[in-house]
């Protein structure tokens, strides 16, 4: 799975920066190229670490069985730093390209420099807020072998088998007072209703713009705005809690077995794989949806990119 968003979110690229795309369109290629290093991160690390979850009553355990576990600790510690920057950013980063259509839309006055610029900053601001929070899994090296254990017990591996465990408990303890509850509080849950909720309102603007009486907007282009809108929605489903509505589709269910979990304190034990899988489907979901609407834009380009006709004409929606 990693090597196909590898591949997927590679070939998005290359496309947008190899085709000729119309400068009218150069907002979204800035935006679609974020999310597909984004993914193409994401899928890196899965390729090197090969992550999985393990719930264990109050005991929330993230392992490294890839070549990276062969490595020293340090490298691990970066990639499970980088790996939550990554992960939780799928959704934070949900308002950047939901604002960006809104501004492209409703607000042509805007340069490309302004929009983006408002677009990217409320998901800026939520990844400042809750980096202090991603080095919760970093436990004591004191803590480990108690971790190790779990993991041997539930995934029923042998003595010689090599993997790096990172660990912490539902709420602090003694000997480590950094808590998951913590990360669930201030982090996850906070910043995934904030993305679904601009989501649905920017949704619910641009369709209204969409279908304004004072929006004026060729043919073509009105066909492709409702088409990038489309690919929003697309990507909010893929991703039980997790980017547009494909990757807050797909990612609800990690999101949702997490809350779930912290709630009933239930030894998920090798249910957690759920988690992992939906994760490691977030790149693929988005880069496919993403190379399907890019080669449309590339295509439409290569016909029409120098018909004067073409070009927007719209009236800022109130």
């Amino acid at each position: 799975s990693g090597l196909a968003g590898l591949v997927l979110n590679a070939a998005v690229l290359f496309l947008l920066w190899t085709k000729k795309i119309r400068s009218g369109w150069s907002t979204y290629r800035v935006g679609i190229s974020f999310t597909a290093l984004q993914g193409l991160c994401i899928s890196l690390l899965a390729v090197i670490s090969c992550q999985v979850h393990l719930f264990n009553s109050q005991n929330y355990v993230l392992i490294f069985y890839g070549p990276i576990a062969y490595l020293p600790q340090i490298y691990n510690d970066i990639a499970m730093f980088l790996n939550l920057v990554l992960v939780i950013g799928v959704w934070e980063f949900v308002p950047a390209t939901c604002l960006m259509q809104y501004l492209a839309l409703c607000k042509p006055d805007f340069s490309n420099r302004k929009r983006l610029s408002i677009s990217y900053l409320l998901s800026i601001l939520l990844l400042l807020s809750s980096l202090p929070h991603y080095t919760v899994f970093h436990n004591p090296a004191s803590q480990r072998p108690y971790f190790e254990d779990i993991a041997r017990r539930v995934h029923e591996l042998a003595d010689d088998d090599v993997f790096v465990v990172y660990a912490v408990t539902l709420f602090g303890t003694p000997q480590n007072e950094k808590a998951v509850i913590n990360l669930a509080a201030f982090v996850v849950v906070p910043s995934f209703n904030i993305a679904f909720l601009v989501f649905c309102w920017c949704c619910a603007k641009i369709s209204r713009a969409l279908s304004a009486f004072g929006v004026k907007l060729s043919a073509r282009t009105a066909a492709m705005q409702r088409t990038f809108l489309k690919m929003l929605l697309l990507q909010w489903v893929d991703m039980p809690f997790a980017q547009c509505l494909l990757p807050l589709a797909v990612l609800s269910v990690p999101v949702g077995m997490f809350v779930w979990s912290l709630i009933s304190g239930l030894a998920m034990d090798k249910r957690t794989l759920v988690i992992s899988f939906s994760v490691w489907a977030v790149p693929i979901v988005q880069g496919a949806v993403a190379l399907v609407y890019v080669n449309g834009m590339a295509v439409a380009s290569s016909k029409n990119g120098q018909d004067p006709s073409m070009r927007t004409r719209m009236s800022t929606v109130v």
